[in-house]
Protein backbone atom coordinates (compact mmCIF):
# COMPACT_ATOMS: atom_id res chain seq x y z
CA UNK A 1 0.00 0.00 0.00
CA UNK A 2 1.14 3.56 -0.69
CA UNK A 3 1.86 5.92 2.20
CA UNK A 4 -0.80 8.43 3.19
CA UNK A 5 0.04 12.09 3.70
CA UNK A 6 -2.02 14.93 5.08
CA UNK A 7 -2.42 18.60 4.36
CA UNK A 8 -3.75 21.93 5.68
CA UNK A 9 -5.89 24.41 3.72
CA UNK A 10 -7.73 27.64 4.41
CA UNK A 11 -10.41 29.18 2.21
CA UNK A 12 -11.74 32.72 2.41
CA UNK A 13 -15.05 33.70 0.84
CA UNK A 14 -16.21 37.32 0.83
CA UNK A 15 -19.95 37.94 0.69
CA UNK A 16 -21.90 41.17 0.34
CA UNK A 17 -18.66 43.13 -0.05
CA UNK A 18 -20.56 46.12 -1.44
CA UNK A 19 -23.08 46.15 1.39
CA UNK A 20 -22.89 48.22 4.55
CA UNK A 21 -22.00 45.10 6.55
CA UNK A 22 -19.93 42.79 4.32
CA UNK A 23 -19.39 39.28 5.60
CA UNK A 24 -16.25 37.19 5.34
CA UNK A 25 -16.71 33.46 5.49
CA UNK A 26 -13.41 31.85 6.49
CA UNK A 27 -13.09 28.14 5.88
CA UNK A 28 -10.06 26.19 6.97
CA UNK A 29 -9.58 22.47 6.40
CA UNK A 30 -6.97 20.82 8.57
CA UNK A 31 -6.25 17.42 7.09
CA UNK A 32 -4.78 15.16 9.76
CA UNK A 33 -5.90 11.83 11.22
CA UNK A 34 -7.70 12.72 14.46
CA UNK A 35 -7.75 10.01 17.08
CA UNK A 36 -9.93 11.79 19.60
CA UNK A 37 -12.98 14.02 19.76
CA UNK A 38 -12.26 17.33 21.44
CA UNK A 39 -14.81 20.01 22.28
CA UNK A 40 -13.73 23.42 23.48
CA UNK A 41 -16.15 26.23 24.28
CA UNK A 42 -14.84 29.74 24.81
CA UNK A 43 -16.63 32.59 26.56
CA UNK A 44 -17.59 35.44 26.96
CA UNK A 45 -20.74 35.23 24.90
CA UNK A 46 -19.58 37.95 22.54
CA UNK A 47 -16.87 35.64 21.22
CA UNK A 48 -17.75 32.00 21.37
CA UNK A 49 -15.97 29.22 19.53
CA UNK A 50 -16.78 25.52 19.47
CA UNK A 51 -13.82 23.38 18.33
CA UNK A 52 -14.76 19.87 17.31
CA UNK A 53 -12.41 17.23 15.91
CA UNK A 54 -13.82 14.01 14.58
CA UNK A 55 -13.04 11.34 12.00
CA UNK A 56 -16.03 12.16 9.79
CA UNK A 57 -14.35 15.20 8.28
CA UNK A 58 -15.83 18.64 7.74
CA UNK A 59 -14.46 22.18 7.80
CA UNK A 60 -13.39 24.94 10.10
CA UNK A 61 -15.89 27.73 9.69
CA UNK A 62 -16.58 31.06 11.31
CA UNK A 63 -18.44 34.12 10.11
CA UNK A 64 -17.36 37.65 10.87
CA UNK A 65 -19.44 40.75 10.22
CA UNK A 66 -17.55 44.00 9.97
CA UNK A 67 -18.29 47.60 9.11
CA UNK A 68 -17.41 48.91 5.66
CA UNK A 69 -14.85 51.22 7.26
CA UNK A 70 -12.92 48.31 8.78
CA UNK A 71 -13.20 46.00 5.78
CA UNK A 72 -9.72 46.66 4.35
CA UNK A 73 -8.14 46.51 7.80
CA UNK A 74 -9.65 43.09 8.43
CA UNK A 75 -8.51 41.80 5.05
CA UNK A 76 -4.91 42.73 5.86
CA UNK A 77 -5.08 41.13 9.30
CA UNK A 78 -6.73 38.06 7.82
CA UNK A 79 -3.85 37.41 5.43
CA UNK A 80 -1.40 37.68 8.30
CA UNK A 81 -3.54 35.39 10.44
CA UNK A 82 -3.73 32.72 7.73
CA UNK A 83 0.05 32.72 7.42
CA UNK A 84 0.44 32.49 11.19
CA UNK A 85 -2.10 29.68 11.64
CA UNK A 86 -0.58 27.71 8.78
CA UNK A 87 2.91 28.14 10.21
CA UNK A 88 1.89 27.08 13.70
CA UNK A 89 0.03 24.02 12.39
CA UNK A 90 2.97 22.95 10.25
CA UNK A 91 5.48 23.56 13.03
CA UNK A 92 4.12 20.56 14.93
CA UNK A 93 4.83 17.86 12.39
CA UNK A 94 6.41 16.76 9.15
CA UNK A 95 3.66 15.12 7.14
CA UNK A 96 4.83 15.69 3.59
CA UNK A 97 6.78 13.41 1.30
CA UNK A 98 10.00 14.56 -0.34
CA UNK A 99 8.37 14.58 -3.76
CA UNK A 100 5.77 17.11 -2.59
CA UNK A 101 8.14 19.54 -0.90
CA UNK A 102 9.16 21.08 -4.22
CA UNK A 103 5.51 21.56 -5.16
CA UNK A 104 4.53 23.34 -1.97
CA UNK A 105 6.81 26.32 -2.55
CA UNK A 106 4.62 28.85 -0.78
CA UNK A 107 4.03 26.83 2.37
CA UNK A 108 6.12 26.99 5.53
CA UNK A 109 8.79 24.35 5.99
CA UNK A 110 7.81 21.75 8.58
CA UNK A 111 10.08 20.34 11.21
CA UNK A 112 11.61 16.90 10.95
CA UNK A 113 9.20 15.32 13.42
CA UNK A 114 7.22 12.32 12.20
CA UNK A 115 4.17 12.95 14.36
CA UNK A 116 0.92 14.41 13.08
CA UNK A 117 -0.09 18.00 13.92
CA UNK A 118 -1.26 18.44 17.50
CA UNK A 119 -4.96 19.05 17.80
CA UNK A 120 -4.35 21.49 20.63
CA UNK A 121 -1.66 23.37 18.69
CA UNK A 122 -4.03 23.91 15.80
CA UNK A 123 -6.90 24.88 18.09
CA UNK A 124 -4.67 27.33 19.96
CA UNK A 125 -3.70 28.95 16.65
CA UNK A 126 -7.35 29.47 15.79
CA UNK A 127 -8.04 30.87 19.25
CA UNK A 128 -5.04 33.19 18.92
CA UNK A 129 -6.48 34.50 15.66
CA UNK A 130 -9.95 35.03 17.14
CA UNK A 131 -8.84 36.81 20.30
CA UNK A 132 -5.69 38.73 19.42
CA UNK A 133 -5.68 39.54 15.70
CA UNK A 134 -9.19 40.94 15.34
CA UNK A 135 -9.69 44.57 16.33
CA UNK A 136 -11.94 44.99 19.35
CA UNK A 137 -14.69 46.68 17.35
CA UNK A 138 -15.28 43.58 15.23
CA UNK A 139 -18.41 41.70 16.18
CA UNK A 140 -18.12 37.93 15.88
CA UNK A 141 -21.11 35.72 15.11
CA UNK A 142 -22.91 34.44 18.19
CA UNK A 143 -22.00 30.85 17.45
CA UNK A 144 -18.70 29.92 15.86
CA UNK A 145 -18.14 26.30 14.89
CA UNK A 146 -14.73 24.82 14.12
CA UNK A 147 -14.36 21.40 12.50
CA UNK A 148 -10.96 19.85 11.87
CA UNK A 149 -11.08 17.20 9.16
CA UNK A 150 -9.05 14.47 7.50
CA UNK A 151 -7.82 14.09 3.98
CA UNK A 152 -5.17 12.10 2.10
CA UNK A 153 -3.14 13.21 -0.88
CA UNK A 154 -3.13 11.55 -4.27
CA UNK A 155 0.15 9.66 -4.70
CA UNK A 156 -0.29 7.16 -7.55
CA UNK A 157 2.27 4.36 -7.62
CA UNK A 158 2.82 5.06 -11.33
CA UNK A 159 1.66 7.38 -14.10
CA UNK A 160 -1.01 4.93 -15.31
CA UNK A 161 -4.74 5.56 -15.37
CA UNK A 162 -5.17 2.46 -13.21
CA UNK A 163 -3.09 3.81 -10.35
CA UNK A 164 -4.72 7.23 -10.58
CA UNK A 165 -8.16 5.65 -10.29
CA UNK A 166 -7.10 3.59 -7.28
CA UNK A 167 -5.86 6.76 -5.54
CA UNK A 168 -9.13 8.58 -6.30
CA UNK A 169 -11.09 5.68 -4.88
CA UNK A 170 -9.17 5.70 -1.59
CA UNK A 171 -10.87 8.96 -0.66
CA UNK A 172 -14.47 8.85 0.47
CA UNK A 173 -16.40 11.34 -1.67
CA UNK A 174 -19.96 10.25 -1.04
CA UNK A 175 -22.34 13.11 -1.78
CA UNK A 176 -21.80 16.15 0.51
CA UNK A 177 -18.27 14.89 1.37
CA UNK A 178 -16.64 15.68 -1.97
CA UNK A 179 -14.33 18.35 -0.54
CA UNK A 180 -11.76 15.76 0.52
CA UNK A 181 -11.37 14.46 -3.03
CA UNK A 182 -11.70 17.88 -4.68
CA UNK A 183 -8.91 19.36 -2.56
CA UNK A 184 -6.57 16.41 -3.14
CA UNK A 185 -7.28 16.39 -6.87
CA UNK A 186 -6.71 20.14 -7.10
CA UNK A 187 -3.27 19.80 -5.52
CA UNK A 188 -2.41 16.82 -7.73
CA UNK A 189 -3.33 18.68 -10.92
CA UNK A 190 -1.55 21.88 -9.94
CA UNK A 191 1.58 19.84 -9.33
CA UNK A 192 1.31 18.56 -12.90
CA UNK A 193 1.17 22.02 -14.44
CA UNK A 194 -2.57 22.68 -14.63
CA UNK A 195 -4.41 25.78 -13.52
CA UNK A 196 -7.22 24.86 -11.14
CA UNK A 197 -10.11 27.11 -10.21
CA UNK A 198 -12.13 26.04 -7.18
CA UNK A 199 -15.78 27.10 -7.26
CA UNK A 200 -17.38 26.82 -3.83
CA UNK A 201 -21.11 26.32 -3.42
CA UNK A 202 -22.65 29.48 -2.04
CA UNK A 203 -24.66 27.79 0.71
CA UNK A 204 -22.23 24.92 1.40
CA UNK A 205 -18.81 26.46 0.77
CA UNK A 206 -16.92 23.44 2.07
CA UNK A 207 -18.10 21.70 -1.14
CA UNK A 208 -16.65 22.87 -4.45
CA UNK A 209 -16.35 22.17 -8.17
CA UNK A 210 -12.99 22.33 -9.91
CA UNK A 211 -12.34 23.78 -13.36
CA UNK A 212 -9.02 22.64 -14.82
CA UNK A 213 -7.27 24.39 -17.71
CA UNK A 214 -3.74 25.16 -18.89
CA UNK A 215 -4.15 28.87 -18.30
CA UNK A 216 -6.54 31.18 -16.49
CA UNK A 217 -10.00 31.02 -18.03
CA UNK A 218 -11.26 34.08 -19.86
CA UNK A 219 -14.18 34.73 -22.16
CA UNK A 220 -16.13 31.61 -23.09
CA UNK A 221 -13.53 29.24 -21.67
CA UNK A 222 -12.06 26.15 -23.37
CA UNK A 223 -13.53 24.98 -26.68
CA UNK A 224 -13.61 21.30 -25.67
CA UNK A 225 -14.82 20.52 -22.15
CA UNK A 226 -14.53 17.18 -20.37
CA UNK A 227 -17.05 16.83 -17.56
CA UNK A 228 -17.86 14.29 -14.87
CA UNK A 229 -18.72 14.25 -11.16
CA UNK A 230 -16.71 13.77 -7.98
CA UNK A 231 -19.46 12.45 -5.73
CA UNK A 232 -20.52 8.83 -5.32
CA UNK A 233 -23.48 7.15 -3.71
CA UNK A 234 -22.98 5.70 -0.22
CA UNK A 235 -21.63 3.59 1.31
CA UNK A 236 -17.91 4.12 0.79
CA UNK A 237 -16.24 0.91 -0.45
CA UNK A 238 -12.42 1.11 -0.63
CA UNK A 239 -10.67 -0.09 -3.80
CA UNK A 240 -9.34 -3.53 -4.56
CA UNK A 241 -8.16 -4.95 -7.85
CA UNK A 242 -6.98 -7.98 -9.78
CA UNK A 243 -5.48 -8.43 -13.23
CA UNK A 244 -8.77 -7.62 -14.98
CA UNK A 245 -10.84 -5.25 -12.84
CA UNK A 246 -10.81 -2.55 -10.19
CA UNK A 247 -13.54 -2.98 -7.57
CA UNK A 248 -15.12 -0.52 -5.16
CA UNK A 249 -17.31 2.55 -4.89
CA UNK A 250 -16.91 4.99 -7.74
CA UNK A 251 -14.84 2.65 -9.89
CA UNK A 252 -17.25 3.17 -12.78
CA UNK A 253 -19.54 5.91 -11.46
CA UNK A 254 -17.71 8.08 -11.97
CA UNK A 255 -14.10 8.13 -10.73
CA UNK A 256 -13.11 5.87 -13.60
CA UNK A 257 -14.34 8.54 -16.01
CA UNK A 258 -12.53 11.26 -14.05
CA UNK A 259 -9.25 9.33 -14.21
CA UNK A 260 -9.63 8.57 -17.93
CA UNK A 261 -10.44 12.17 -18.76
CA UNK A 262 -7.42 13.47 -16.84
CA UNK A 263 -5.11 11.08 -18.68
CA UNK A 264 -6.71 11.98 -22.00
CA UNK A 265 -6.22 15.70 -21.34
CA UNK A 266 -2.60 15.09 -20.36
CA UNK A 267 -1.95 13.18 -23.57
CA UNK A 268 -3.66 15.80 -25.70
CA UNK A 269 -1.65 18.67 -24.25
CA UNK A 270 1.56 16.66 -24.51
CA UNK A 271 1.15 15.26 -28.04
CA UNK A 272 -0.81 18.23 -29.44
CA UNK A 273 0.46 21.29 -27.56
CA UNK A 274 -1.36 23.54 -30.02
CA UNK A 275 -4.62 22.25 -28.47
CA UNK A 276 -3.62 23.01 -24.88
CA UNK A 277 -5.64 26.20 -24.60
CA UNK A 278 -8.70 24.49 -26.11
CA UNK A 279 -8.92 21.73 -23.49
CA UNK A 280 -10.65 21.97 -20.12
CA UNK A 281 -11.98 19.66 -17.43
CA UNK A 282 -14.95 20.43 -15.18
CA UNK A 283 -15.51 18.10 -12.21
CA UNK A 284 -18.60 18.87 -10.15
CA UNK A 285 -20.24 17.83 -6.90
CA UNK A 286 -23.76 16.64 -6.17
CA UNK A 287 -24.60 14.87 -9.43
CA UNK A 288 -26.00 11.84 -7.63
CA UNK A 289 -28.68 13.84 -5.81
CA UNK A 290 -29.72 17.37 -6.77
CA UNK A 291 -27.20 18.34 -9.52
CA UNK A 292 -26.23 21.34 -7.39
CA UNK A 293 -22.65 21.27 -8.70
CA UNK A 294 -23.62 21.74 -12.34
CA UNK A 295 -26.23 24.32 -11.39
CA UNK A 296 -23.51 26.27 -9.56
CA UNK A 297 -21.08 25.77 -12.46
CA UNK A 298 -23.46 27.66 -14.73
CA UNK A 299 -22.35 30.82 -12.91
CA UNK A 300 -18.97 30.39 -14.63
CA UNK A 301 -20.83 31.00 -17.91
CA UNK A 302 -18.68 28.52 -19.81
CA UNK A 303 -19.59 28.29 -23.48
CA UNK A 304 -17.57 25.45 -24.99
CA UNK A 305 -18.17 24.30 -28.52
CA UNK A 306 -17.99 20.65 -27.52
CA UNK A 307 -18.98 18.90 -24.29
CA UNK A 308 -18.32 15.28 -23.40
CA UNK A 309 -19.79 13.96 -20.16
CA UNK A 310 -18.27 10.89 -18.54
CA UNK A 311 -20.65 8.23 -17.24
CA UNK A 312 -20.60 4.41 -17.47
CA UNK A 313 -22.02 3.72 -20.95
CA UNK A 314 -20.34 0.36 -21.73
CA UNK A 315 -17.86 2.05 -24.09
CA UNK A 316 -20.71 3.10 -26.38
CA UNK A 317 -21.78 6.66 -27.08
CA UNK A 318 -25.29 7.56 -25.97
CA UNK A 319 -27.51 8.95 -28.71
CA UNK A 320 -30.37 9.69 -26.29
CA UNK A 321 -30.54 10.20 -22.56
CA UNK A 322 -34.04 9.36 -21.40
CA UNK A 323 -35.89 12.03 -19.51
CA UNK A 324 -37.28 11.53 -16.03
CA UNK A 325 -40.26 12.62 -13.99
CA UNK A 326 -40.96 11.96 -10.32
CA UNK A 327 -44.25 12.56 -8.52
CA UNK A 328 -46.54 11.60 -5.64
CA UNK A 329 -50.07 10.28 -5.94
CA UNK A 330 -51.98 11.10 -2.75
CA UNK A 331 -55.38 9.59 -2.02
CA UNK A 332 -57.91 10.37 0.71
CA UNK A 333 -60.31 7.80 2.16
CA UNK A 334 -62.69 7.63 5.09
CA UNK A 335 -61.54 5.81 8.20
CA UNK A 336 -63.86 3.18 9.64
CA UNK A 337 -63.81 -0.04 11.66
CA UNK A 338 -62.66 -2.88 9.42
CA UNK A 339 -65.59 -4.99 10.60
CA UNK A 340 -67.97 -2.42 9.08
CA UNK A 341 -66.33 -1.49 5.75
CA UNK A 342 -69.57 -0.02 4.40
CA UNK A 343 -69.14 2.81 6.90
CA UNK A 344 -65.93 4.10 5.28
CA UNK A 345 -63.71 4.07 2.21
CA UNK A 346 -60.19 2.65 2.05
CA UNK A 347 -57.63 5.05 0.59
CA UNK A 348 -55.31 2.08 0.03
CA UNK A 349 -57.83 0.26 -2.14
CA UNK A 350 -58.42 3.42 -4.19
CA UNK A 351 -54.65 3.80 -4.64
CA UNK A 352 -54.23 0.15 -5.67
CA UNK A 353 -56.88 0.63 -8.38
CA UNK A 354 -55.01 3.66 -9.71
CA UNK A 355 -51.66 1.87 -9.71
CA UNK A 356 -53.19 -1.13 -11.49
CA UNK A 357 -54.47 1.10 -14.28
CA UNK A 358 -51.11 2.88 -14.59
CA UNK A 359 -49.28 -0.46 -14.84
CA UNK A 360 -51.69 -1.71 -17.52
CA UNK A 361 -51.37 1.41 -19.69
CA UNK A 362 -49.32 1.23 -22.91
CA UNK A 363 -46.73 3.94 -22.43
CA UNK A 364 -44.87 5.42 -25.43
CA UNK A 365 -42.37 3.14 -27.12
CA UNK A 366 -40.07 3.75 -30.07
CA UNK A 367 -37.81 1.37 -31.99
CA UNK A 368 -34.94 3.85 -31.94
CA UNK A 369 -35.52 5.58 -28.61
CA UNK A 370 -36.70 2.59 -26.58
CA UNK A 371 -39.61 2.33 -24.16
CA UNK A 372 -40.95 4.67 -21.52
CA UNK A 373 -40.80 2.80 -18.20
CA UNK A 374 -42.56 3.26 -14.87
CA UNK A 375 -41.38 2.35 -11.38
CA UNK A 376 -43.43 2.43 -8.18
CA UNK A 377 -40.79 3.33 -5.64
CA UNK A 378 -42.76 3.79 -2.41
CA UNK A 379 -46.27 2.96 -1.20
CA UNK A 380 -47.53 3.90 2.24
CA UNK A 381 -50.84 4.38 3.99
CA UNK A 382 -53.20 3.31 6.70
CA UNK A 383 -53.25 3.82 10.42
CA UNK A 384 -54.16 0.39 11.84
CA UNK A 385 -54.66 -3.18 10.66
CA UNK A 386 -58.26 -3.15 11.90
CA UNK A 387 -59.23 0.14 10.25
CA UNK A 388 -59.92 1.34 6.73
CA UNK A 389 -57.08 3.61 5.62
CA UNK A 390 -57.81 7.30 5.82
CA UNK A 391 -54.82 8.21 3.61
CA UNK A 392 -52.49 6.51 1.15
CA UNK A 393 -49.64 7.68 -1.01
CA UNK A 394 -47.37 6.31 -3.75
CA UNK A 395 -44.16 7.71 -5.22
CA UNK A 396 -43.56 6.99 -8.90
CA UNK A 397 -40.77 7.64 -11.38
CA UNK A 398 -40.92 7.45 -15.17
CA UNK A 399 -38.00 7.17 -17.57
CA UNK A 400 -39.28 9.14 -20.54
CA UNK A 401 -38.45 8.74 -24.23
CA UNK A 402 -40.59 11.50 -25.73
CA UNK A 403 -42.33 14.10 -23.55
CA UNK A 404 -42.64 14.58 -19.80
CA UNK A 405 -45.75 16.72 -20.32
CA UNK A 406 -47.41 13.88 -22.25
CA UNK A 407 -46.70 11.46 -19.39
CA UNK A 408 -47.99 13.81 -16.72
CA UNK A 409 -51.17 14.59 -18.67
CA UNK A 410 -51.89 10.87 -19.00
CA UNK A 411 -51.21 10.19 -15.33
CA UNK A 412 -53.52 13.00 -14.21
CA UNK A 413 -56.27 11.76 -16.54
CA UNK A 414 -56.05 8.22 -15.14
CA UNK A 415 -55.99 9.42 -11.53
CA UNK A 416 -58.88 11.80 -12.13
CA UNK A 417 -60.81 12.87 -9.05
CA UNK A 418 -59.66 9.84 -7.05
CA UNK A 419 -56.45 11.51 -5.92
CA UNK A 420 -53.95 14.35 -6.28
CA UNK A 421 -50.77 14.24 -8.39
CA UNK A 422 -47.84 16.29 -7.02
CA UNK A 423 -44.79 16.68 -9.25
CA UNK A 424 -41.41 17.02 -7.52
CA UNK A 425 -38.84 16.47 -10.26
CA UNK A 426 -38.59 16.42 -14.04
CA UNK A 427 -36.29 16.77 -17.01
CA UNK A 428 -36.99 16.17 -20.66
CA UNK A 429 -35.17 13.58 -22.79
CA UNK A 430 -31.84 14.81 -24.14
CA UNK A 431 -31.03 14.21 -27.79
CA UNK A 432 -27.27 13.74 -28.02
CA UNK A 433 -24.82 14.04 -30.90
CA UNK A 434 -24.27 10.93 -32.97
CA UNK A 435 -20.62 9.87 -32.70
CA UNK A 436 -18.28 9.33 -35.67
CA UNK A 437 -19.16 6.19 -37.70
CA UNK A 438 -16.49 4.00 -36.09
CA UNK A 439 -18.20 4.18 -32.70
CA UNK A 440 -21.36 2.39 -31.52
CA UNK A 441 -24.25 4.28 -29.94
CA UNK A 442 -27.31 3.39 -27.87
CA UNK A 443 -30.04 4.84 -25.64
CA UNK A 444 -29.33 5.21 -21.91
CA UNK A 445 -31.96 5.17 -19.17
CA UNK A 446 -30.16 7.09 -16.43
CA UNK A 447 -29.97 10.76 -15.57
CA UNK A 448 -26.86 12.97 -15.84
CA UNK A 449 -25.87 16.61 -15.41
CA UNK A 450 -26.37 17.35 -19.11
CA UNK A 451 -29.93 18.76 -18.78
CA UNK A 452 -28.69 21.13 -16.09
CA UNK A 453 -25.92 22.70 -18.19
CA UNK A 454 -27.40 26.11 -19.02
CA UNK A 455 -25.51 26.70 -22.28
CA UNK A 456 -26.29 23.27 -23.73
CA UNK A 457 -28.26 24.75 -26.64
CA UNK A 458 -25.16 26.69 -27.75
CA UNK A 459 -23.00 23.57 -28.12
CA UNK A 460 -21.96 22.29 -31.53
CA UNK A 461 -21.85 18.74 -30.15
CA UNK A 462 -22.80 17.01 -26.89
CA UNK A 463 -21.46 13.54 -26.14
CA UNK A 464 -22.11 11.07 -23.33
CA UNK A 465 -19.52 8.31 -23.09
CA UNK A 466 -17.51 6.33 -20.61
CA UNK A 467 -16.07 3.00 -19.56
CA UNK A 468 -17.89 0.65 -17.19
CA UNK A 469 -21.51 -0.46 -16.97
CA UNK A 470 -24.37 1.35 -15.28
CA UNK A 471 -25.81 -2.07 -14.43
CA UNK A 472 -23.33 -2.58 -11.57
CA UNK A 473 -23.00 1.08 -10.54
CA UNK A 474 -24.31 1.92 -7.05
CA UNK A 475 -24.01 -1.73 -6.03
CA UNK A 476 -21.70 -3.56 -3.63
CA UNK A 477 -20.25 -5.29 -6.70
CA UNK A 478 -19.36 -2.12 -8.64
CA UNK A 479 -16.26 -2.60 -10.76
CA UNK A 480 -14.32 -1.17 -13.71
CA UNK A 481 -12.73 -3.41 -16.36
CA UNK A 482 -9.11 -2.34 -16.83
CA UNK A 483 -9.27 -2.75 -20.61
CA UNK A 484 -12.22 -0.34 -20.77
CA UNK A 485 -10.56 2.15 -18.42
CA UNK A 486 -7.47 2.28 -20.63
CA UNK A 487 -9.50 2.18 -23.86
CA UNK A 488 -11.59 5.15 -22.76
CA UNK A 489 -8.46 7.32 -22.68
CA UNK A 490 -7.93 6.58 -26.38
CA UNK A 491 -11.56 7.36 -27.23
CA UNK A 492 -11.55 10.64 -25.31
CA UNK A 493 -8.34 11.68 -27.07
CA UNK A 494 -9.64 10.73 -30.52
CA UNK A 495 -13.01 12.46 -30.17
CA UNK A 496 -11.34 15.68 -28.95
CA UNK A 497 -8.92 15.65 -31.88
CA UNK A 498 -11.72 15.08 -34.37
CA UNK A 499 -13.88 17.89 -32.98
CA UNK A 500 -11.01 20.39 -32.73
CA UNK A 501 -9.44 19.62 -36.10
Amino acid sequence: MSRVFYDFRIYVSIRNCCALDPQLLIIADVYNPPSIIMRLMLCPSRRRCLCKLDSNGATLRFSITVSQFNFCKLSQRLRAAIALITTRAYATADHRSEQYKAVERTRPSPSSSNSVPSHFAIASSVIFFLFFLLPSDFSLADHLVVYLCTMARLLPASNTVKDLLIELMKIDSTTTREAHLAAALSEYLRARGWTVREQHLQDQPERFNILVTKKEVSGKGPRFLFNSHLDTVPPFIPPSFDEENIYGRGSNDAKGQVASMIKAAERLTSENPELSDDIGLLFVVGEETDHIGMIEANKLNLQPEFLIVGEPTDMKFARLQKGATKFFIKVQGKAAHSGYPHMGESAIEKLLDILHELRAYSWPSDEKLGSTTMNIGFVKGGQAVNALAAEAEATLMFRVTKSVDEIMDTVKRIVGSRGVVELYGRNEPVQLTEPPPEYESHVVSFNTDIPYFANRDKLKATFLFGPGSITNAHSKDEFMPLNELEGAVDVYVNIARKMLS
